[in-house]
């Protein structure tokens, strides 16, 4: 099968992927393709790091606290934020359900015509590309409360940040969410984080990609973009788009992963033996999902 365009750079990216992680491409582009792999070949045998499978708490922290558990490695969702209070973005309540539309800045209809249709447009890479405002409207109390720490971190946070504190076992906290809680998490390190949809915490431009001083970003956020919820009363009334430090780009947004943009990631696992590992997830979704 041929590959062109953004398809091209995006296979790309999977095989070299593939390669750091020593993860067969034939596996890959089976997930993509719904077909099923031949196992045949693999004959090498799983090295469970324990006897018997943990299934109590006792017995787990047995486990992690025990010699046999060399590494620890957690993958986290959405799951691991429910009971901070951040508001979602697909339940019945959630940010998609309770857009409201008609009051986004729209350059044309056409936009908004593709954003009634699907509210997660207004995330969409393209779309911010063109016109910004929908984004920013849309996350202005996401990224205003994030700066007030409005959402704490939770007990599951906690958790993984005295997996580390108190057994130096943590190599890396994958987390698919966007709202920085982990860097609450003062007593671990920024380098054991891998936010792999970025974080509502920074921000950076879309086009030149440079870092932007987070609190003046706020600042503007505050003082150039419209509330949508009409609860702010020293909110502009007028949406204006934030320009870039560097260059000029009317592109400024929070650090996080927008659809149709490419995920990159600040770091990857590589050369790590199978033995040893205890490998945590805690809401973490199979489907991938930009936000």
């Amino acid at each position: 099968e041929s590959f062109d365009g953004d398809e091209t750079a995006l296979f790309q990216m999977i095989a070299e992927a593939a390669r750091n992680q020593g993860i067969p491409l034939q596996w890959i582009l089976s997930q993509m393709h719904g077909i099923p792999v031949d196992h045949a070949d693999d004959n090498e045998p799983v090295e469970y790091p324990f006897d018997t499978l943990p299934k109590t708490l006792p017995q787990l922290a047995s486990f992690i606290q025990s010699d046999r558990c060399r590494r620890i490695l957690v993958l986290a969702g959405a799951g691991m934020s429910v009971s901070a209070g951040i508001p979602d973005f697909r339940s019945a309540n959630g940010l998609y359900a309770t857009l409201n539309v008609d009051n986004l800045t729209c350059t044309t209809e056409v936009q908004r015509d593709m954003i009634r249709e699907d509210p997660s447009a207004a995330l969409d890479q393209h779309l911010f590309l063109q016109n910004p405002l929908p984004c920013l409207e849309s996350q202005r109390e996401f990224i205003l409360g994030t700066r007030a720490q409005r959402w704490k971190a939770t007990l599951a946070h906690r958790f993984v940040e005295l997996l580390h504190a108190k057994t130096g076992k943590l190599v890396r906290w994958y987390t698919q969410n966007i709202d920085g809680l982990e860097d609450q998490c003062t007593q671990l390190p920024s380098d054991r984080v891998i936010a792999v949809h970025g974080s509502m915490d920074r921000a950076a431009c879309a086009q030149c990609e440079a870092a932007q001083d987070f609190p003046q970003f706020c600042d503007a956020v505050a003082r150039q973009i419209k509330d949508l919820t009409g609860r702010d009363a020293t909110a502009p009334t007028i949406s204006t788009p934030i320009l870039c430090s560097q260059c000029q780009a009317p592109t400024v947004k929070p650090s996080i992963v927008l659809f149709l943009a490419r995920s990159q990631f600040g770091a990857t696992v590589t050369g790590q033996s199978r033995s040893g590992w205890g490998t945590l997830g805690h809401g973490f979704c199979r489907r991938y999902f930009p936000t």
